[in-house]
C-alpha cells in the first residue's frame, strides 16, 4: 500500500514539476442545471473515465454556490464568465422589462445583430447586454488578440455569455436547419469547416435512433419509476422508455427534438472537438480558451424533472461524452498542457407536488391572481390608474410616470407593494429598489437580493418565495437563493491541478479570477471573486 501511495505522490509532483508555466488550452465545461448532489446520486453508474476521473484526479470544490437571489440560466452563465454578480454584470434574469421602450428584453437578444448561417431571428444574438468584461475578453486583451476564444452550446444565450464580447466565435444550434450558427457580432460568414460539419447532417443521424436506457432499468434505483406522475414528458402517453426520437422529430417538423435527447450533448461534444481541431486551438505559444455548455440536461430536467429516469440516463450518457472529451484532450495536448474546469449555471428543485406528497413544505405561488389583487389594492389606495406596469421573473415594475405625476413618493408606494405582497402564501420576502440603493447588506438573504439588483434593469419590488415554492406560471423554476438552486459542482483537472477536496464555501465568482491568476492576466474588470488558493498550495 505504501508503495502505491508513493507512486501516486510521485506522479502528482512530477505532473506539477513538468507542467508548463501556462496551459496551452483552458476548457470550461458547464453542465446546465446540474446540482452538486448529482455527482453522488449517479456515482455508482458512472464510468472511471468521465466524472469519476475528474474527481479522482482533480480538485473538487464540493461547497461551491451562487450568492444571489435570481439563480436563472443566463445570469449563471454571465457570472461564470465575468467573476461578478448580476448587480454588476447586468444580466439580472433571463428577461427583464425596459421602462423606456416598455418592452420585455431577452438577455441574449440583439435586434441589431444579423444571423449567420440561418435566417432565423433567434440567431439575432450577442453579449451586448453584458456590461462588463469576461475572462475571455481579458485573455485576448492581454496579448492583443492572439489568443483564440470560442464558445459552443446548443443554447444561444449560453454561447454568447460564456464567449464574451471579443470571442472569435460563439456557436449555437439552430432548430430550423439543424445547423451550428452564429451572428455577425462575431463573424461575417461561417468558416468552411463549420459549413462542412453542418453538411454531414449529424443531427439527422442522431435523431434516427430510439432513446433507450443505457443500463437495465433496475440500475436506476435513485430515480422515480419510469412513468412518474411528477413529469410532463413528451406528452400524453409518451413518458416512458424507449422514446422513438425519429417519430418525435417528424412530428416537431424541425430539429428542436435534439435538445430533449442525450444525443444533443453528444453533438455538442463532437462540435467542440471539431472546433479545437479546425481552429488549431492550443497550437502556438498563447493560451486559448474554449467553453462548452451541455444544455440537454436543462431541457430534460424541465420536461421530466430532477428525479426522472430520463435525467439519470442523460447523466450516464453525458459521462461517456465527457470521458471521450477528456481522452481527446489528453491525446491531443497531454494532461499537463490543458486546464479543465466543470461547473453548472444553476441547480434544480424537486417537483413541489412530490415534496408535498412526502410531507415537506412546498407549493405554487399563484402570481397571476396575486398581481391582479395588487392592482385592485393600489387602485383602492391611490385611485384609478395603471399602477403596475409589468411583472416578470419575481419582479414588479411600477408605473413611475403615473407615480411621479400623482406626486406620490416612490419609496412610499414601493413599501406598500412590498408589505402587500409578503402577505401571500408562498412569499417569504419582498424588497424594494429603494431599500437596495440605501442599505448595505453584507450577509443573509437580503445580501442575495442586493447581488441580484441592478438599478437600470431590476423591478421596483423583488420577491423571494419560501423554500420549496415556485411560481404557478414560471418557466424556469430557478429564482431562489436556496441550496437546491445555488449549490453546483466545481471540479478542476489537468495542468498543475492536484487530487484534492476543498470543503470551504467557494463562490462561483471565483472561477474567472482563479484562471486569470493562473495566466497572469487582469481579472475581468468588475470581478468580485478571489482566486481559489487551495488549487496552487
Amino acid at each position: 500500500v505504501l508503495f502505491l501511495i508513493s507512486i501516486s505522490v510521485n506522479q502528482t509532483y512530477a505532473q506539477r514539476a513538468f507542467a508548463p508555466e501556462k496551459p496551452k488550452l483552458v476548457v470550461g465545461i458547464v453542465v446546465e442545471q446540474m446540482k452538486y448532489e448529482y455527482i453522488n446520486r449517479y456515482w455508482e453508474n458512472f464510468t472511471a473515465a468521465g466524472f469519476r476521473k475528474l474527481v479522482y484526479e482533480g480538485t473538487n470544490c464540493k461547497n461551491t454556490h451562487y450568492n444571489y437571489m435570481f439563480t436563472q440560466s443566463t445570469a449563471g452563465m454571465a457570472t461564470i464568465a465575468t467573476g461578478t454578480e448580476p448587480s454588476e454584470h447586468g444580466i439580472v434574469a433571463d428577461m427583464w422589462y425596459n421602462r423606456l421602450s416598455e418592452k420585455r428584453i431577452h438577455a441574449e437578444k440583439d435586434n441589431v445583430a444579423k444571423p449567420i448561417g440561418t435566417h432565423s431571428d433567434l440567431a439575432k444574438c450577442s453579449p451586448r447586454n453584458l456590461v462588463v468584461s469576461t475572462l475571455g475578453d481579458e485573455l485576448k486583451l492581454s496579448n492583443f488578440n492572439r489568443s483564440k476564444v470560442f464558445a459552443v452550446s446548443l443554447r444561444n444565450s449560453s454561447a454568447v455569455f460564456l464567449g464574451g464580447h471579443t470571442a472569435n466565435a460563439a456557436y449555437w444550434f439552430d432548430n430550423k436547419t439543424g445547423n451550428w450558427v452564429s451572428s455577425n457580432h462575431y463573424l461575417e460568414a461561417l468558416p468552411e469547416w463549420v459549413s462542412g460539419f453542418n453538411a454531414k447532417q449529424y443531427p439527422t443521424m442522431y435523431l434516427e435512433r430510439d432513446w433507450s436506457t443505457l443500463m437495465p432499468m433496475e440500475r436506476y434505483q435513485k430515480s422515480f419509476a419510469d412513468n412518474s406522475p411528477y413529469e410532463d414528458g413528451f406528452g400524453r402517453g409518451r413518458n416512458t422508455f424507449p422514446h422513438p426520437m425519429a417519430r418525435y422529430h417528424k412530428q416537431a417538423g424541425d430539429f428542436r427534438t435534439l435538445r430533449y435527447s442525450p444525443f444533443g450533448n453528444s453533438l455538442t461534444k463532437d462540435f467542440a472537438i471539431a472546433t479545437i481541431v479546425n481552429e488549431e486551438m492550443g497550437s502556438d505559444g498563447e493560451t486559448d480558451y474554449l467553453t462548452v455548455s451541455f444544455s440537454v440536461n436543462h431541457y430534460i430536467s424541465e420536461k421530466f424533472g430532477p428525479g426522472s429516469v430520463e435525467l439519470a440516463d442523460t447523466y450516464l450518457r453525458l459521462d461517456q461524452d465527457i470521458a471521450h472529451f477528456l481522452s481527446f484532450l489528453d491525446e491531443q495536448f497531454g494532461k499537463k498542457n490543458v486546464l479543465v474546469y466543470l461547473t453548472s449555471n444553476q441547480g434544480a428543485i424537486m417537483s413541489p407536488d412530490y415534496l408535498q406528497d412526502i410531507g415537506m413544505p412546498a407549493g405554487y405561488f399563484k402570481n397571476g391572481s396575486a398581481i391582479s389583487l395588487l392592482k385592485a389594492y393600489l387602485k383602492a389606495l391611490y385611485g384609478r390608474g395603471d399602477w403596475v406596469k409589468y411583472y416578470t421573473e419575481h419582479q414588479i415594475y411600477l408605473n413611475r410616470i403615473l407615480i411621479e405625476d400623482s406626486r406620490i413618493p416612490l419609496a412610499e408606494i414601493q413599501a406598500q407593494v412590498a408589505e402587500f405582497m409578503v402577505q401571500f402564501k408562498g412569499v417569504a420576502n419582498a424588497q424594494t429598489s429603494e431599500s437596495m440603493k440605501n442599505s448595505n447588506f453584507t450577509d443573509g438573504v437580503f445580501n442575495k437580493f442586493r447581488n441580484s439588483y441592478n438599478q437600470k434593469r431590476s423591478g421596483d419590488v423583488l420577491l423571494n418565495l419560501d423554500p420549496g415554492w415556485v411560481q404557478m406560471t414560471e418557466s424556469t423554476k430557478h429564482s431562489s437563493a436556496y441550496t437546491y438552486d445555488t449549490h453546483v459542482p466545481l471540479v478542476w483537472w489537468g495542468w498543475k491541478i492536484r487530487r484534492k477536496t476543498v470543503s470551504r464555501k467557494v463562490n462561483i465568482t471565483d472561477i474567472a479570477p482563479t484562471i486569470a491568476d493562473f495566466l497572469n492576466i487582469s481579472f475581468p474588470n468588475a470581478a468580485s471573486g478571489q482566486p481559489i488558493i487551495e488549487l496552487v498550495d
